[in-house]
């Protein structure tokens, strides 16, 4: 596994237990994105909101994360490696 998927997982579940902890839906209300009025603050927290009413959300999240995220970071460091020597 790689270590900015692995950062990114934790950052999601951190952010889905502060979202519990401080109110759930009106969490979601306030920091998610809405595209009629648009904001750099709420397009970047809407990206670690996740369904307060349930785990399932998140965990099918991170799943794909963790598969996807592995194979992209995979693919973006052998670009980098490419262009350094």
């Amino acid at each position: 596994m790689k270590p900015l998927t692995l950062l990114l997982i934790a950052a999601n579940v951190w952010y889905y237990t502060i979202e519990l902890i401080d109110g759930g839906e009106r969490v979601c209300q306030l920091r998610g994105f809405v595209p009629a009025h648009p904001s750099v603050g709420t397009a970047f927290t809407s990206m670690f909101l996740h369904d307060p009413s349930g785990l399932v959300h998140l965990i099918g999240n991170m799943v794909f994360l963790l598969i996807f995220g592995t194979l992209v970071e995979q693919a973006i460091s052998g670009y980098v490696t490419q262009s350094v020597t």
